[in-house]
């Protein structure tokens, strides 16, 4: 079944995996007014997957994290990529020089989904819907998650691995002392990247980091530590961008939190390139 919501290589789905779900959901409620519907999760127990919803629209997902095979790894936001084959794109990874996490499976009428990790180690999904839409495309409103960006230790490899697995493209500026990378799909510039230098960067893994886009960072930023958030990068100003921060939220998963500036008629939505500077 083809997703007439995205094409091949459009991050259309996300995910949280949290040991705290009633805090989480407390979380984004308070900081960015996302409500939530709890499902039964396929087959036996008592276990349920939550719906994350802005403005009446579908924009991820949250599950709790049990069981021994979730053993040392920490809360996170798992972005999915759609790809018109996934036993395909598997061989993609593979070939590239990433790893295969999570192998292929179906969940009826939901995905055929896997999950991968790069050649530096950063984790993403693999996702063909069987029945479901993906995410709303409303990100660059309030509520909604408008960007990604991948935090490596190795940028040119990154740009050669997604741009043979998803075809991507890659424009790198400077901005004044680093590089950002934004990735695009024709003109479209949908996420970012930046090298990870530096200490502070010190026994952080490669990793994706979801934007959420919120109408006001300083209310937002205050919520968030009112209802369990930790400092990760404080509100900082990107110019012609926006206003952003890094938190932890209340489970401890790392989310970008932004503001953007208006943008004029006619201009098209905003493209958030070094949020993380």
């Amino acid at each position: 079944m083809s997703n007439p919501n995205y094409s091949h290589g459009e991050f259309c789905w996300l995910e949280l995996g949290t040991r705290d779900v009633p805090g989480s959901k407390a979380f984004y409620k308070a900081v960015a007014g996302i409500e939530h519907r709890d499902d039964p999760m396929p087959g036996e127990g008592d276990e349920k997957y939550t719906t994350l919803m802005s403005d009446g629209k579908q924009i991820g997902g949250c599950y709790a994290m049990v069981g021994d095979h979730f053993e040392g790894v920490p809360p996170h936001w798992l972005a999915y990529i759609y790809v018109d084959d996934v036993d395909a794109a598997v061989e993609a990874v593979k070939a590239g020089g990433g790893t295969v996490a999570a192998d292929v499976m179906d969940i009826p009428g939901i995905c055929r989904m896997a999950v991968a990790q790069d050649p530096q180690g950063a984790t993403f999904g693999l996702f063909h819907p069987l029945g479901h839409p993906g995410m709303a495309r409303n990100g660059f409103q309030p509520g909604g998650f408008g960007w990604l960006e991948l935090a490596t230790t190795d940028t040119a490899a990154a740009k050669a691995f997604y741009g043979s697995v998803f075809g991507w493209d890659s424009d790198t500026v400077d901005m004044g002392g680093f590089d950002y990378t934004s990735y695009k799909l024709g003109d479209n510039s949908f996420a970012g990247m930046m090298a990870m230098d530096g200490p502070e960067w010190e026994g952080i893994p490669p990793n994706w980091t979801p934007y959420l886009t919120v109408a006001d960072i300083d209310a937002a930023f205050a919520a968030a530590m009112e209802n369990g958030g930790q400092v990760r990068v404080p509100i900082n100003d990107v110019p012609n961008v926006g206003r952003f921060a890094v938190v932890g939220d209340a489970g401890g998963a790392n989310v970008a939190l932004i503001q953007y500036v208006p943008v004029s008629e006619g201009e098209g939505e905003p493209e958030p390139a070094a949020a993380s500077a």
